[in-house]
């Protein structure tokens, strides 16, 4: 399986990649061989609420122009594409969970 990953990842608030408003990070491995995938920003408080903040603001301004049944097609689609993406990983982690399942401790 192989995966397209960056070294680090920020936080997505109001359409921008920052990093935490502390510079607090942690470190994402693989669970299968303990190998690290990447280096991602740890949200505080006040990252978390900006981010809420942001996503009022855009859904107020958008919300009046779109109907629900439109946004609901808009995250439906968005949601089918990225199923589409991972499906392959799945597919792949399926075998893994039913050994894990199969596994007496």
């Amino acid at each position: 399986m192989s995966l397209n990953l960056k070294e680090r990842y920020g936080l997505l608030i109001n359409n921008e990649w920052v990093p935490a408003s502390d510079g607090a990070e942690f470190n994402v491995y693989n669970p299968a061989n303990g190998e690290q995938l990447a280096i991602c920003a740890e949200a505080t408080k006040d990252d978390v609420d900006k981010a809420v903040d942001a996503a009022t603001e855009a859904f107020q301004k958008l919300g009046k122009k779109v109907s629900q049944v439109e946004r609901a097609d808009y995250l439906l689609k968005k949601l089918l594409t990225l199923s589409m993406r991972t499906k392959s990983i799945w597919h792949k982690l399926k075998p893994m969970t039913m050994v894990n399942q199969s596994v007496k401790l």
